[in-house]
């Protein structure tokens, strides 16, 4: 083995890769108690179904933590089928549609023939950890797919799958690293639905009754304060649309002084830059007419239709696609208030009127301009504005935390699950050692 390749003190080579010389490489088999097969209870015979026993199938596995199934059976469906109970804390792997996918049943769960349960032998392995390890090679799991119209995983090959295990008392500290960082993920999650959930209501109140109004009165857009006017798109704003790239033309390789903003980049109210296109030179001189302010609000008309927000300012000229529209010199409105308004379920309810129900629904641009809006005045236009901003802000700031998370998670895996950094298990306090 040439020198720059041999492992540093303290490591060897293995099947799985560099790992600690007093860590060991272990089949699934040699760690387990048993492997659980499942089945499914013939469709066809009602008493087998809509029971008290939880029942899923590889689709039904969504997250690694599954707390509810796809369906539910009786115990007579159990009974008369190849279906078996798993019970709760242990492994699930999905072996057929959606193979490599892993689980932690986080209740008793009947599986169906997609699955195949896993009890670990507490005393060779940690459960958590090796849900870690599995977790962490998927890719790996899912090289041993065979099959043509239905792929799946042999159960030798689940039983022969290689782990890289460390001691137990490390194996322990490890997974509840691990298991830490992400209950501050869902935590995190939940804060963030919270958030939404409370937006939801601000934005169901504010937008039809506004702040401190006790009187109201009936009109096209629905029910509003009586010192508001009902005024359509037309009588507010110009309605312009974007812009196809030339046919046969496509998107520059590189960034250049020319972005794309496409629907895909449209996210809660503002643009997602992480996957922003752009254009040649040559390209944006064809069509270079067709783009969007900062002062403009845009609105998706195809495919996802409804999606309305605004252009930050570095953004500002962008050219916008044809499956969006933007509304353009904008008068009497605060441009925030328009967005949130049409994104909210009012506006979002007369968008599909005027959508319509076709087999490739599109918003036409002279239906997009009869969209009735409830106008409060300038002031209180701001002040709604300015409660949903703070509301999108409480989301921004904990979306980033989730993904500093999510880095950290990532992170962590790849060290800890493979030696490269070790935790310190003669203290009471976790910690890691290099």
């Amino acid at each position: 083995m040439p020198s720059a390749e041999r492992p540093r003190p303290g490591y060897r080579m293995t099947e799985v890769g560099t790992i600690p010389v007093d860590w060991e490489v272990s089949t699934l088999k040699k760690i387990s108690e048993k492997f659980i097969s499942g089945g499914t209870p013939d469709t066809e015979v009602d008493e087998y179904w809509d029971g008290d026993i939880e029942w899923t199938t590889g689709v039904g596995v969504t997250s690694y933590l599954i707390k509810s199934g796809q369906r539910r059976i009786t115990k007579k469906g159990l009974k008369n089928s190849a279906s078996n109970l798993v019970p709760k804390g242990n492994i699930l792997i999905v072996s057929r549609t959606g193979v490599g996918k892993v689980a932690m049943a986080e209740i008793d769960i009947a599986i169906s023939q997609d699955l195949t349960g896993l009890i670990v032998n507490k005393t060779k392995a940690n459960n958590d950890f090796v849900l870690w390890q599995l977790l962490y090679r998927t890719g790996q799991l899912k090289r041993f797919e065979q099959g043509t119209t239905i792929k799946g995983i042999l159960r030798k090959d689940i039983s022969d799958f290689l782990l890289p295990l460390s001691p137990l008392p490390e194996q322990e500290k490890i997974a509840a690293i691990l298991t830490k960082v992400d209950e501050d993920i869902q935590k995190t999650d939940e804060i963030i639905a919270a958030a939404q959930q409370l937006k939801k209501g601000l934005m169901q109140t504010l937008l039809t009754k506004g702040i401190g109004h006790t009187k109201f009165k009936k009109t096209e857009v629905g029910r509003i304060p009586e010192e508001w006017e009902a005024k359509h798109v037309k009588d507010i704003a110009k309605v312009k649309g974007g812009k196809r790239l030339p046919k046969g033309e496509k998107f520059a390789d590189t960034k250049t002084e020319y972005p794309y903003i496409r629907v895909v980049d449209f996210q809660e109210g503002t643009v997602d830059v992480s996957e922003l296109r752009y254009l040649r030179p040559e390209i944006h001189e064809v069509i270079k007419r067709y783009t969007i302010l900062s002062e403009d609000v845009y609105i998706s008309i195809a495919g996802t239709i409804g999606l309305a927000g605004i252009v930050p300012e570095e953004l500002s000229g962008a050219n916008l696609t044809e499956n969006a529209a933007k509304l353009c010199k904008i008068q009497g409105v605060d441009k925030r208030y328009l967005a949130y308004y049409l994104n909210s379920e009012r506006g979002q309810h007369f968008i599909r009127i005027q959508t319509g129900m076709t087999s490739q629904p599109k918003l036409a641009l002279n239906r997009l301009e009869k969209i009735p809006v409830p106008l409060p005045g300038m002031t209180e236009q701001e002040k709604i504005a300015e409660i949903l901003a703070k509301s999108d802000d409480k989301i921004r700031k904990e979306r980033e935390k989730k993904e500093q998370l999510l880095r950290l998670k990532r992170g962590l895996m790849q060290v800890l699950l493979t030696g490269k950094v070790r935790v310190n298990v003669d203290k009471s306090k976790k910690e890691a050692v290099a």
